[in-house]
Parts: C-alpha cells; structure tokens; sequence
C-alpha cells in the first residue's frame, strides 16, 4: 500500500469531528457500494472499474460471497471445492477462493472498506435461526456459527465489537464522518422474525446505535445526512422526504422521485434530512 492509501484510511478513521470543510479537501463526497458477487455468474470487472473511479470509500453491502454451487445452469468459473459451503473449511475456502480475484484484491489495497452480510455469506433465505426450508435450528445455528467465524477472519470489521460468539456476531454499525455524513450499517439477518417462510423487519439489537434506526423504520423520524446501508428491500420500510414530508413504504425509489427530492433540499422545501438506502 502506497503512503497515499494510508492516508485515505487514517482519514476514514479519524475524522469524525472535523467537519464539512476536510471532506471536500479529501473528495470524502465520493464513494461506491456494491452486492450480489457470484464468482460462479461472472469475472468481477466492476470492481476494476469502480477502482478506477478511485471512490474514497466502498460500502459492501452484502453477498460477498455465494455460498452455493450451481447445477442448473452453465457457469464462468466453478466455486471451491465443488459443493455448497456449510462447514468453517468450507466457508473459509471460499472466501479465499474471492479473494484471489485480481480485480477484488485491487479494490480492497486500493479503497478503505465498510462492510456488512446479507444472507449468502451463510445460506440462501435465513433469517434469525431459521434456514430457508426451516431445517432443525440447532443444526442450523452450527452452520451459522462457522460462517460468521469465517466472515469475521475475512472481512475488515471491529476486531473486538465483531468477535464471533458461537453463531452470535455484532456486524451492525456506524460511522460518522464530520458533520456532513454518517453510514449506519444494519444487519438484516440476525435480528429479524421469520414466520411461515417470511421475513420481517424487527430493528436492532437494543441499545444507543438501535435507536435511530428503528426510529426512522418506524417513519417518526429521519436522521441528517445518513446513509443506510443494508439489506435493499429495506427499501419499503425507511422513510424519506420528497414533498417536505415523511413519506414510507416506498420498494423502490425513481430516479424522478430522487431528483424531486434533491431538487427540494436546494429550493429549501426540506431542512436537509433523509435516508437513502440501497
């Protein structure tokens, strides 16, 4: 890593009272997310390409990893060890398999990372202690205990906050930077009901980071500047302003809908807050 990189992450780490005025000296307004990768689906060119934007920072926003093997379909290139990862060997080879992608590799020299899961990185569909076909929780929470371990040993999280408890891991998060941006990271799996093969949202752990949160799912309240990051159907439930009012149950939001927006917040019908999620 070249001196300048480290000091794009000491600036990522560091600055959460500075202000406005070092983020723009930094291009701190700039940043990329991503989703979704399938080693099996695709060469992972966009990565290359979003380092080639140079973004100050990237959000993952889940699926790193595919913990499954397709059969049905024809494939760019197969994933390790030739069957489903559901075992701590198995999980681990799998990332280590990501990882040698050149174009993934560039991406986390290059770019300081905030990362968070979706349901891939264990199994297809989960939700708190529940498998997609409902299999014995007990059996279920080891499987989910070794992919959090191997989650935790590949991806840049809190060494502390983050260490794995059996399968119990804190990934939710929040990062504030100055006063003009703050990313609150949201786990979408482990705190969450699952009833008759359905998912519902049920916030977060509680505690001062909860909070907010659930406080914006909720449609009470929306928080300055934040950038939610998590899983994309939260879509439905975080509430934002287009009119000048809390408008929610939004799935998804058009682009004519984020440029009223936008247009809004300059002509000064909003006083600045909204959520954004993706």
């Amino acid at each position: 890593m070249v001196l300048a990189d480290i000091s794009r992450m000491n600036v990522l780490q560091t600055n959460k009272s500075v202000g406005i005025k070092l983020f723009k000296q930094h291009h701190c307004d700039k940043n990329g997310f991503v989703s979704c990768s399938n080693y099996e689906h695709g060469y992972f060119s966009a990565y290359r390409h979003l380092a080639d934007e140079n973004p100050e920072f990237v959000l993952y926003l889940g699926d790193y990893i595919y913990e499954r093997i397709d059969e049905k379909r024809p494939t760019v290139r197969r994933h390790s060890d030739g069957i489903e990862a559901a075992t701590l060997p198995t999980y681990r080879n799998r990332y280590a398999q990501y990882r040698l992608d050149p174009d993934l590799q560039r991406l986390h020299a290059e770019v300081p990372s905030l990362v968070t899961w979706d349901d891939h990185e264990v199994a297809n569909d989960y939700a708190d202690k529940w498998s997609e076909r409902f299999d014995d929780p007990e059996l279920f929470l080891m499987r989910r205990a070794a992919a959090y371990q191997a989650f935790y040993e590949h991806m840049p999280v809190r060494p502390i906050l983050s260490l794995p408890n059996g399968p119990f891991m804190r990934v939710y998060d929040r990062f504030a930077f100055g006063d003009l941006i703050e990313v609150s990271l949201i786990d979408g799996r482990q705190h969450v009901v699952r009833r008759k093969g359905t998912i519902t949202l049920v916030g977060l752990p509680p505690g001062e980071f909860a909070t907010p949160i659930f406080e914006v799912v909720l449609g009470r309240i929306t928080i300055r500047g934040s950038i939610v990051g998590g899983r994309q159907d939260l879509a439905e439930a975080i509430a934002f302003a287009a009119e000048g009012k809390v408008r929610s149950h939004i799935h998804k939001m058009k682009l004519e809908d984020i440029n009223k927006v936008f247009a809004n917040m300059k002509a000064g019908k909003i006083d600045g807050r909204m959520v954004m999620t993706f």
